[in-house]
């Protein structure tokens, strides 16, 4: 397949009009797709064939009456597209044997444990943002900026400040004006 035909993923997402998280998902599930590094790559007509083929139409933005799909099944829709054989239909299961069906059902429940962990796990975070347990990056980032320009110009400084007062001092004179600055600059660095 002729390279031209690729997409990245934010072009797919306008076109198909669904949400990056929704691709990202899907192609967890058998979406076809390549990678070139970190860049995902997709063939659009690949997609659509795909999407109709487990179910999903146009503009499908993942809500949460979107049909079960489990990774094998997408997968299957996806060699079915490329192969160009017919696939079974997602949720019939007359085809599948008893183990099938409780390997499906188990990796169903996985999905939907994980899931409601994940949700869980991220109202904890935005509920400590809220309390002000945790700051966001940005924030931490330019604290450590600027507690290293202070410190710039604290030590930068020194210098400036020291040079009349060592003006004629012999060696251990100089020494001990030195090391209380020294300890002077940590004590104001640390509080």
């Amino acid at each position: 397949m002729p390279f031209n035909r690729k997409r990245i993923a934010q072009e797919v997402c306008a076109d198909l009009g669904i949400s990056r998280p929704t691709l990202t998902r899907w192609c967890k599930v058998g979406c076809p797709h390549d990678r070139d590094g970190r860049l995902y790559l997709f063939d659009l007509e690949e997609v659509r064939q795909w999407m109709h083929a487990v179910g999903y139409g146009e503009g499908h933005g993942g809500d949460s009456s979107e049909p079960p799909l489990t990774p094998e099944e997408g997968q299957a829709a996806a060699r079915a597209i490329q192969e160009d054989t017919p696939t079974l239909d997602p949720l019939s299961v007359e085809n599948l044997e008893e183990a099938d069906l409780r390997e499906l059902r188990h990796r169903h429940l996985v999905a939907k444990v994980r899931k409601d962990v994940a949700d869980a796990m991220r109202k904890e975070l935005d509920l400590q943002v809220r309390r002000g347990e945790l700051l966001d990056r940005e924030e931490v980032e330019q604290g450590r900026l600027d507690r290293v320009s202070y410190a710039r110009a604290v030590l930068l400084g020194g210098p400036a400040r020291l040079a009349p007062d060592l003006v004629g001092l012999d060696v251990e004179g100089i020494e001990a004006q030195l090391s209380e600055w020294i300890d002077e600059a940590l004590r104001e660095l640390a509080s």
